[in-house]
């Protein structure tokens, strides 16, 4: 799906300019026709959801919830609902999920249309509580589900700002002395005829090289810049990346474990077959592990053992789940097993930032020393030669 701009005229001869979500332009002519519009003109624009995506998600279904519980009926909810939203393509998502369902469609099966902002696990949720008719207890769970994984995001995001910062400045005041600054230090032990220890050798080297292709330089550092962004975006080279750091394999591991036992706590509670619940899931990912529980469990084997064979979970977090199968209220245990898991990976996270801020620091101290002492040694010598 896609969010068009469109200009058209209607049958008492006015110029309109809106916006459309549509599979294709195509597809937006022939609605735009059958609803008694002349085209002019039509511009892609993209649904741009890649950052906030998930917020617009929550926002919608916050609004549709409160709505509902307000006893209001469900068009109603979302015609009040699209006119919360202040961005045009945010409220055009909301205008195509109303057109939609007055063509016929349910909620579920129009939300499935614009997958950049609903995933399958949130329209199966929402298709099976229409037919259990708890739309609006379903709609809190899955907000739960997705404020919980927005937090964990949220606090990396929050917890790597400043290192990165730090380098970053760092990077550039360094550039800068390297450039600006060394040329003019080589000048004067030249003219003072100083001899230079190994690592002033080696920074003026690197000064000359950057100082004559400084341009070279910069461009270098753009050119790698735009290929670590772009290979941020190829989960193959993020998930190598990941494995390569223990502490960032683990986290991953557990906020998987984290959502994965939030989502299953929302199907136990809708009352959802664990058969069900579980092929459902495996639209979170690790599907080929999922769909091997699926068959364990159809097998006849417990939950905990099927589980445990996948090697998603540890054992600690098998004994909470075994507890619950035991005691007959999933629910719960899977609950408590999200609520556990989430409060260690945000202790996790603030562990491992509040080791790296210190590093970093003293890393790139020791980089700024080394070349500010590779500028004052050469001089002291100097001097106390003279003497």
């Amino acid at each position: 799906m896609n969010i068009y701009t469109y200009k058209a005229m209607d049958r008492s001869g006015q110029i309109i300019q809106k916006q459309h979500v549509a599979h294709d332009e195509h597809d937006l002519r022939l609605t735009l026709k059958a609803d008694g519009f002349t085209v002019i003109s039509i511009a892609k624009k993209g649904f741009g959801f890649s950052r906030r995506g998930n917020e617009f998600t929550i926002q919608f279904l916050k609004h549709l919830r409160q709505l509902l519980s307000n006893r209001l009926d469900l068009m109603t909810s979302l015609e009040i609902t699209a006119r919360l939203f202040s961005k045009t393509e945010e409220r055009a998502v909301v205008e195509y999920v109303i057109a939609t369902i007055k063509s016929g469609c349910t909620l579920s099966s129009s939300l499935a249309k614009i997958s950049d902002c609903f995933d399958e696990f949130i329209v199966k949720t929402v298709e099976i509580s229409e037919k259990t008719s708890r739309l609006t207890d379903a709609l809190d769970g899955v907000i739960q589900y997705l404020e919980a994984k927005s937090d964990i995001s949220r606090n990396v995001r929050n917890a790597m700002r400043y290192p990165i910062v730090l380098v970053c400045c760092v990077v550039c005041v360094m550039l800068f002395w390297l450039i600006a600054v060394v040329p003019k230090f080589a000048e004067l032990f030249i003219d003072i005829g100083a001899r230079l220890p190994l690592v002033t050798r080696a920074i003026i080297k690197v000064s000359a090289v950057l100082s004559e292709y400084w341009v070279c330089a910069f461009t270098g550092l753009i050119v790698l810049g735009v290929t670590a962004f772009l290979a941020s975006k190829n989960s193959e080279v993020v998930d190598r990346l990941r494995k390569m750091i223990p502490i960032v394999s683990t986290i991953r591991r557990e906020t998987y474990a984290m959502n994965f036992l939030h989502a299953m706590g929302m199907m136990m509670r809708e009352k959802i077959h664990l058969v069900e619940g579980l092929e459902c899931i495996s639209s979170m990912g690790n599907a080929s592990k999922i769909r091997k529980i699926v068959l364990l469990v159809k097998g006849g084997s417990s939950l905990t053992h099927a589980l445990k064979q996948s090697g998603l979970f540890n054992e600690h977090e098998l004994s909470i789940i075994e507890a619950g199968e035991k005691s007959g209220d999933l629910w719960q245990a899977f609950k408590a097993g999200a609520d556990m898991l989430k409060a260690r990976i945000i202790h996790k996270t603030q562990k491992a930032v509040s080791m790296l801020q210190p590093i970093t620091i003293v890393v790139i101290g020791g980089m700024l020393i080394t070349i500010i002492c590779s500028v004052i040694m050469p001089i002291y010598s100097t001097l106390e030669l003279s003497f």
